[in-house]
């Protein structure tokens, strides 16, 4: 059966289109990615040190677009081969998952929410978009996007060789321009609908202003989500406001964000008598000096110093925001799993520290790019990162360590990027002093690259 809908859904999309003359066009890409890693385990003195891992995925990503007329518009986006690995079958990927809320907007496509697998091609979004006068209207299953994408990411349109989710809604929007520079918007999400006769869902109403011109840009967007539940004591209430801010000073870009997350109730698994109080923030510099650009990013995200209680202070940036190779993109320590299966993947996550997520951390990362002409482009970078706050008890665990990063891009031909990319963790004290019953030290220096080939439609 799945070879048969593959089937049915490249002709629909390769087949004459004759539907009252639309004007059809594609986004997307199809990329494939390497990687290789020595060791995640950050100790190749221990037996069960994974040693060296590597591994190449698939990942497309195809987006028709339907201009009916000057009024309605469609949109699609397919996912295939999502994450599969060459050389094997389509399964659903394993992620580490922390203990911390995320509250993020995950409706994740059928192929990666399946546990037997087996489709290649799915539909993972579908909207439309209606023009009247200056207001537009959206509705239908759509990407979530704001600013940098440290909050809402639609894992699409930015760091497009690291990205692997993507935020998505089930959604009703309304945006009008007025006076030519702002934007003013209102949208009601469907997060998520339980039992129909229990009354069982997760709402969110949302609005945003944006002032914006040539060289400025500012705003805000503020969320309101609300648990419902049959029962009073499953509730649960979460208010979201994120403020951002950028400006263009001729060869200087500077872009800065901030976001915080209130709320409380119940939360399952968990009980009532759950708060919630978080903050990140983003501060983004950019200095162009042709061949030369220079970047420095300055980020937070709030730590908890009691993580056992019902007072949730932990700020975690969208998982596809990345800032390394290594930290906050790959779960470590990972050692290897004593009887390798489908469900654990070979590995045993139960000494990781830190997941696929920036959390609890304050984090520095220059980076120093030259442009070397025919479209090659070579980078470095450092990043330098520490836990925002840790239990009493962790004071000695405070750094991240240091990532150094260097890589080179070609993009001399139209439609194609290939990118080379190579890192080194020297782990910090979270790694290396973390208690464990294995009298392992976990502060081995750690190496690893990154190989990409993307081909944009």
């Amino acid at each position: 059966m799945p070879v048969k809908r593959t089937a049915i859904l490249c002709a629909l999309l390769t087949g004459p289109l004759t539907a009252q003359a639309a004007e059809v066009t594609f986004d997307g890409y199809y990329r494939a990615r390497a990687r290789v890693f020595d060791t995640l385990s950050l100790d190749r003195s221990l037996s069960v040190s994974e040693g060296m891992s590597a591994s190449m995925e698939h990942r497309v990503w195809l987006r028709p677009t339907f201009a009916l007329n000057d009024q309605v518009t469609t949109y699609v986006d397919l996912l295939a081969l999502d994450g599969v690995v060459w050389g094997q079958e389509t399964v659903a990927p394993n992620a580490y998952l922390t203990g911390v809320p995320t509250f993020s907007d995950s409706l994740a496509a059928p192929l990666a929410s399946t546990e037997s697998g087996n489709a290649d091609i799915t539909a993972w979004r579908a909207w439309a978009r209606v023009q009247a006068g200056n207001s537009r209207f959206h509705f239908g299953r759509m990407p979530l996007h704001w600013a940098s994408g440290m909050w809402r990411n639609d894992g699409t349109s930015q760091q497009q060789m690291l990205a692997n989710h993507g935020d998505t809604a089930d959604r009703f929007a309304w945006e009008m321009l007025v006076e030519e520079e702002f934007f003013v918007g209102l949208a009601m999400d469907v997060k998520s609908q339980g039992y129909l006769n229990e009354k069982d869902e997760e709402i969110g109403y949302s609005g945003h202003l944006v002032f914006r011109n040539e060289t400025t840009e500012a705003g805000f967007m503020s969320e309101y989500r609300h648990t419902a539940s049959a029962s009073p004591n499953e509730r649960f209430n979460l208010f979201t406001l994120d403020v951002t801010a950028g400006a263009e000073m001729g060869n200087l870009d500077v872009r800065l964000e901030a976001v915080g997350q209130f709320g409380g109730g119940a939360l399952p698994e968990i009980g009532d008598g759950v708060s919630v109080t978080s903050f990140g923030a983003l501060l983004e510099l950019g200095l162009i000096s042709d061949p030369w650009i220079i970047d420095l990013d300055v980020g937070l995200a709030t730590g908890d110093e009691d993580p056992n209680d019902l007072q949730f202070k932990t700020f975690t940036f969208d998982r596809d925001y990345s800032v390394g190779l290594f930290l906050f993109e790959q779960p470590m320590p990972t050692l290897a799993a004593t009887v390798a299966s489908d469900v654990n993947g070979g590995r045993d996550q139960d000494y990781v520290a830190t997941g696929d997520a920036l959390a609890n951390a304050v984090f520095l990362r220059p980076q120093l790019s030259r442009k070397l002409g025919k479209g090659w482009t070579a980078e470095a970078s450092t990043l330098f990162a520490w836990a925002a706050k840790l239990p009493e008890s962790m004071v000695d665990q405070r750094s991240y360590g240091i990532e150094f990063g260097t890589g080179l891009t070609y993009t001399g031909i139209e439609h194609l990027e290939f990118s080379a990319r190579a890192s080194a963790l020297n782990p910090g004290t979270h790694y290396a002093n973390l208690p464990n019953e294995l009298d392992a030290s976990f502060g081995e220096m750690a190496v690893g690259a990154q190989l990409g080939g993307l081909v944009r439609f």
